[in-house]
């Protein structure tokens, strides 16, 4: 009797299945078969992800540019990636919680202290709920006559990630250094790191479409984006705060 693939019910002639590529052997799930499925996940992972941390860190827009034209196959995906830098912040966060100083300073901090400390812990949901307004606003201040929403959207899942590198290499120094990151401080650091990257980050990719004044451009997006970064950033917080969150 010929054997099906289990995924999909198509006949079997070989080691995998010709119509959805999964392996004609499957066994049952043990301990060495988990095993095996973590180190293929990170194996796969380091492949793209560290090529892709490491070039956007040093040529953000050389990124940007060659994943809109097509070069995507020497790059993590950028939704993926986003999610999976959003991970390991999160881990790192709740163990800084636990090693470093973390305590609220009372006045210290950009928004109320209940609030900055819910916008903090929730930091990925509120970063993925502005992300759409900030590459809205950047698509009509700069690009619309270039680009599509869809594209600038693309190209802020990888700014993101990078807000999320920054974010987790400083927890780690603060539980390094015994540092309370609840303070305007440590805010005032990640915001000046993050401005100035994503400044440097955003001419080098908005600069080969030839848009007329870019330079003033960006700066009218830029100060746009912060109004609309911290408004939604404070409305976020207020309603953590109104759900007990």
């Amino acid at each position: 009797m010929k054997k099906e693939c289990l995924n999909c019910g198509h006949p079997l002639s070989g080691h995998y299945c010709s119509f959805c590529g999964q392996k004609a052997e499957v066994s049952r799930l043990n301990w060495k078969s988990l095993g095996e499925e973590l180190l293929h996940f990170l194996t796969h992972i380091e492949k793209g992800f560290i090529t892709t941390s490491g070039q956007l860190l040093i040529r953000p827009g050389v990124v940007a540019q060659e994943y809109l034209e097509g070069k995507r196959k020497k790059y993590h995906k950028p939704v993926g990636f986003l999610l999976i830098w959003i991970a390991l912040f999160t881990l790192i966060y709740h163990g800084s919680e636990k090693l470093a100083n973390a305590g609220v300073a009372h006045g210290a901090t950009l928004f109320s202290d209940a609030a900055n400390k819910a916008i903090f812990r929730f930091r990925s949901i509120v970063e993925l709920c502005i992300l759409p307004f900030s590459a809205l606003n950047s698509w009509l201040v700069i690009a619309r006559n270039r680009l599509n929403y869809i594209e600038i959207l693309v190209v802020f899942f990888y700014f993101t990630s990078f807000l999320f590198m920054l974010l987790s290499l400083q927890l780690i120094l603060a539980i390094l250094t015994s540092v309370n990151f609840h303070t305007s401080t440590f805010d005032l650091v990640t915001i000046g790191i993050y401005t100035a990257w994503l400044l440097y980050a955003g001419f080098s990719f908005y600069r080969q479409f030839h848009i007329q004044y870019l330079v003033l451009r960006m700066i009218l997006s830029l100060v746009t984006g912060v109004l609309v970064y911290f408004g939604l950033a404070h409305l976020l917080g207020l309603l953590m705060i109104q759900l007990g969150i």
